[in-house]
């Protein structure tokens, strides 16, 4: 049975509310679970593959999971096109 320890309710719950430390997100990070930003987001990224924290925080996994996505997705358009996403979209849009 996947069951969410604690700490992971915890982690869960800090990214889904982070918005609000803007700039001091690394420091909250840090003072909150003593981890580095990469290792929260390693975490992070681990649990939203999770059924167990769908089920606890269906909102914050289903967002983290479309960036996740979006993210993904832009940088495999820079590998292969070496420009951004967002570039080449002006650039559809504009007719250049």
């Amino acid at each position: 049975m996947d069951v969410l320890t604690e700490r992971q309710q915890a982690l869960l719950d800090f990214a889904g509310r982070w918005y609000r430390y803007a700039g001091a997100q690394e420091q909250a990070i840090l003072d909150e679970f003593g981890l580095s930003a990469t290792r929260f987001r390693q975490q992070i990224n681990d649990l939203i593959d999770r059924q167990a924290a769908l089920a606890y925080a269906p909102t914050t996994v289903k967002r983290l999971r479309r960036l996740r996505a979006a993210k993904l997705q832009a940088r495999n358009a820079r590998r292969i096109f070496g420009y951004s996403a967002g570039y080449s979209d002006q650039v559809a849009k504009s007719g250049s």
